[in-house]
């Protein structure tokens, strides 16, 4: 019985002394918040008291100033609707300002984040109050005791942000992904995953961040940072959600419908290249004259076209030109002329109009025409040469007589 007696005695003693703790924290340079049928607010020893049913969320300190954000109970036409409500106060227990949201549905400001000086207000929306409701959020920001800007979404219930490199990720979840993503212009924008958005087409590669394990196209990512740069169309599945989106491959060196005089090396970020129809080597080169159909392949279907063409080398040649010496020609490609094959380095020699034709890949020809004329040249150099000839015989025979006449008179 003793031992009883003495365990009331110190279970009172102890609530008296937690009691009398806690009563003078209040009153101490730290924050204290009550809400219930009022709302007492305590800064620096400074007490506030607003009447009223408030239901206090949280609080968010800054330099000079500290916001409470919440819900206060308003009573209008025997309805009772809960409103947004958000109070800053001072160091020296002043109302900086207070704030009460006045549409007729039930609210509750959730959150208030410190985004680049800016009190950015998150606040749940519910148009009424059964199995059906409406829920959405609105972003409300506040500049100098004044909403600034303010915006709505589809969306409801978040729980959770972060801030990395000038955007807030909302997050409706603590499973890793994240919903929302707002940037310093204001900007909502629905997204998944940090750096992942659904439905969307990324060019080369994806990067993107999650806080628990997923899965994308059955294979397991755990925690970190992961990049996705094979080109396809993915699956992403969470317990919670699963969405869609695509990586596209970069093609490089090469252009749709580009014409090209030159060898070829095409570059791509990823996937299995076919060059008509045949599978190419990563790091090949396109050297023969042609049309080629490049296909990228990716996961799941993805297949990316580009049509390109390379023309011949000719050389020695040119298409309506008319030559008075043979002629070399070097090309790649097969090439015929007049009809006949031509090999390359060919010496063409013969008079007349000829018709040199340049064949290569997938139905691709040129053709060039040109005429070799060598009468004209090849005439003046015989007439030319026997001319020279008669004169040298003549002076031969001159000058022989004119010994032997010399000799003879000596």
């Amino acid at each position: 019985m003793k031992n009883i007696v003495f365990l009331w005695i110190f279970v009172g003693f102890l609530l008296v002394s937690l009691t009398s703790v806690n009563a003078e924290a209040r009153y101490d340079d730290s924050v204290n918040v009550n809400d219930g049928d009022a709302l007492e607010i305590i800064v620096g020893g400074h007490r506030i008291v607003k009447e009223g049913d408030f239901n206090i969320l949280g609080s968010l300190a800054f330099d000079e100033t500290w916001m409470f954000y919440g819900s206060k109970l308003v009573k209008d036409n025997h309805e009772r609707v809960y409103h947004g409500y958000l109070i800053e106060v001072g160091l020296e227990g002043e109302i900086l300002f207070e704030f009460i949201s006045d549409d007729p549905l039930q609210q509750e400001i959730t959150h208030v984040i410190d985004f680049n000086g800016t009190a950015l207000a998150v606040m749940s929306q519910e148009s009424e109050m059964h199995q059906d409701s409406k829920k959405s959020t609105k972003f409300m920001w506040f500049k100098d005791g004044e909403v600034n800007h303010e915006t709505s979404v589809e969306m409801h219930g978040f729980r959770a942000y972060t801030i990395i490199d000038d955007m807030i990720y909302l997050a409706r979840y603590n499973n890793g992904h994240y919903d929302l993503t707002i940037d310093k212009h204001h900007t909502v924008n629905k997204e998944l995953l940090r750096g992942l958005a659904e439905d969307k087409t990324y060019d080369g590669e994806v990067t993107f961040t999650t806080l628990s394990p997923l899965y994308v196209d059955g294979y397991r990512y755990g925690v970190g940072t992961h990049v996705i740069s094979y080109p396809g169309y993915y699956t992403l599945e969470t317990p919670r959600f699963s969405t869609t989106f695509s990586v596209n491959p970069v093609l490089k060196n090469i252009e749709h419908g580009r014409v090209y005089d030159e060898d070829i090396t095409p570059m791509i970020s990823g996937g299995q290249i076919f060059v008509n129809d045949q599978i190419f080597p990563v790091g090949g080169t396109i050297k023969d004259p042609g049309h080629y159909r490049i296909d990228v392949f990716g996961r799941n279907g993805m297949k990316k076209t580009v049509d390109i063409t390379r023309s011949h080398d000719l050389q020695g040649v040119i298409d309506g030109e008319i030559y008075d010496d043979p002629v070399t020609v070097h090309f790649t490609g097969d090439a015929y002329l007049n009809g006949q094959p031509l090999m390359n380095g060919r010496v063409i020699d013969q008079n007349g109009r000829h018709t040199l034709t340049i064949s290569g890949e997938n139905g691709y020809e040129s053709t060039v025409v040109f005429e070799l004329n060598q009468d004209s040249n090849q005439g003046f150099s015989k007439h030319l040469g026997l001319g020279i000839g008669i004169i040298t015989s003549a002076v031969f025979i001159a000058g022989v007589s004119m010994l032997a006449i010399f000799k003879k008179w000596k």
